[in-house]
């Protein structure tokens, strides 16, 4: 077994290299929306995240099985059992052809009824909304495939090969964006669709020759039902599944109320937000991927101290690494929208700005999460959480039908993070002997002060002065760095961080 030393070292060599792919995939993401709302103008690309809603409200079925594949094969290497993980592969790749054939069978009966008869679309752009809606499914369908290898991947710690590739995604799509400028002899959605449909089909392709390569002893497809694995794996699913819809229907559940109430349009609007909420989710889920497969292990090889010690550790890290770049952010984010964007949809700048501040409380509950789902002991966590999390879609229509404008629907997801946030930390302090609720008592009041002291000189400077937004931006990100730095991490942590930049050993 790898000694902490060696693990530590692990985690900032796999941190680093996912911070290159963020900085890479972030810019080329940013330039990369700017010009696909340009090309398409904001009703088709309204058009376009409306029916990838769609798809994506089914596609949730997945979900637990990635998660389910990701701890059942950490969980296996954590106990050095190479035919555990192999058996977990070809169960799992079972499991999601089965799952890709139900999505199919779902979204060519519910899902296109829902498309033409449910959703407010213009009369002109019927028809490529249901081409679109017919490739998406393809993709869906590749990238579905794509899910197991990318699970073995994580779970080895290869995130060098994870980065890269994350890297051609992006530059392939960036790619599509000069083909759309060019291309004019179809209509620009149906272009834009297809080109997708090519990357996913190409990146999927990679990964299986990479995964055959490197681990042909575990990436065998072997078409023969294993009881024992396929029944641990199809429970811990099954109970997942509860989660995924209800996060479903936290994320794509409220883009249909606002479609029924604000029509297309401000489902550009909530197109634009999410990808703010993904490219900042990027920064954090980098550096909780590289924790996630250690918490697994360690849970695995029943090494408790340990177990705690990262899920605190990450917690705090990851609320820090949101303050750094939420703050600059939130202060500033009608005019780096501005910039970016040029024209500014309704609402968008306080929609991003109450997603930021919800994202933070998940940035705590994601390390939580994932000790959690290490025990394997989900029933009762998922039944609790997912009850909470699926009341976002019932409030949020009730305080659209009371009259309250569009941005109350982040509002209601923000309360409802805050209590689910409370919920889990009193679930994994059952899952070990080491009592942590006393440890995360002691945790908040300093999570509270660095918000407070971060937040302090941007607040003002907001109030007294008329600098130019770059200045701003980066005098708040300045002191957000040295507040997280100075007040939010301890010792050890900065050591951690040392070795990521510096590349210490």
């Amino acid at each position: 077994m790898s000694t902490t030393s060696d693990n530590n070292k692990r985690i900032a060599k796999n941190t680093m290299m996912l911070y290159i792919r963020m900085a890479i995939t972030m810019l080329v993401q940013l330039y990369t929306s700017r010009v696909v709302l340009e090309v398409l103008g904001v009703s088709d690309f309204g058009l376009w995240n409306l029916v990838a809603s769609v798809i994506v409200s089914i596609s949730f079925i997945t979900g637990p099985l990635t998660i389910a594949t990701q701890r059942f094969i950490s969980f296996n290497l954590g106990k050095e059992d190479k035919a555990g993980v192999a058996s977990v592969f070809s169960q799992s790749m079972l499991l999601y052809i089965a799952f890709g054939l139900l999505i199919i069978l779902i979204l060519e009966t519910v899902g296109l009824w829902f498309l033409n008869h449910k959703l407010q679309l213009p009369p002109n752009r019927i028809e490529i909304a249901n081409i679109i809606f017919q490739l998406s499914i393809i993709s869906l369908i590749f990238t579905i495939l794509r899910m197991p290898y990318d699970a073995t991947i994580i779970a080895h710690e290869k995130m060098d090969f994870y980065a890269y590739m994350s890297i051609a995604d992006v530059l392939m799509k960036l790619g599509i964006v000069f083909l759309l400028l060019i291309i004019d002899s179809l209509p620009h959605l149906i272009v834009y669709s297809l080109l997708m449909l090519t990357v996913n089909i190409l990146i999927m392709l990679i990964y299986k020759i990479y995964c055959n390569k490197k681990y042909p002893d575990t990436t065998k497809i072997k078409f023969k039902i294993e009881s024992d694995t396929l029944k641990s794996m199809a429970s811990f699913s099954g109970w997942s599944l509860l989660g995924a819809f209800s996060v479903m229907t936290a994320n794509q559940g409220v883009n249909m109320v606002l479609n029924i109430f604000f029509g297309v349009v401000i489902n550009a609007t909530m197109g634009i937000t999410n990808q703010v909420s993904n490219a900042v989710n990027q920064f954090i889920s980098n550096f909780q991927t590289a924790f996630n497969p250690q918490i697994v292990k360690s849970y695995a090889a029943n090494d408790e101290s340990r177990f705690t010690f990262l899920i605190l550790s990450c917690c705090r890290i990851s609320f820090n690494l949101m303050i750094l770049i939420s703050v600059p952010l939130i202060f500033n984010m009608e005019a780096i929208l501005r910039a970016w964007l040029g024209q500014v949809p309704e609402y968008l700048p306080i929609f991003c700005q109450l997603t930021l501040l919800y994202m933070i409380i998940d940035a705590i509950s994601a390390s939580i999460n994932m000790g959690i789902y290490a025990s394997g002991k989900i029933k009762t966590y998922q039944l609790i959480i997912s009850f909470s999390i699926l009341m976002i879609l019932p409030f949020s229509y009730l305080v659209l039908k009371l009259g309250c404008y569009a941005p109350f629907v982040i509002l209601v997801r923000l309360i409802i993070s805050i209590i689910s946030l409370i919920i889990r930390i009193i679930i994994i302090n059952n899952r070990v002997t080491i009592s942590i609720i006393p440890q995360f008592i002691k945790l908040f009041p300093r999570l509270l002060l660095v918000c407070c002291i971060a937040a302090l000189i941007p607040y003002v400077l907001t109030l007294i002065t008329d600098f130019n937004w770059i200045i701003i931006t980066i005098i708040d990100l300045a002191w957000s760095l040295g507040t997280v730095y100075l007040i939010g991490i301890n010792n050890a942590e900065r050591d951690l961080i040392k070795k990521i930049i510096f590349k210490r050993k």
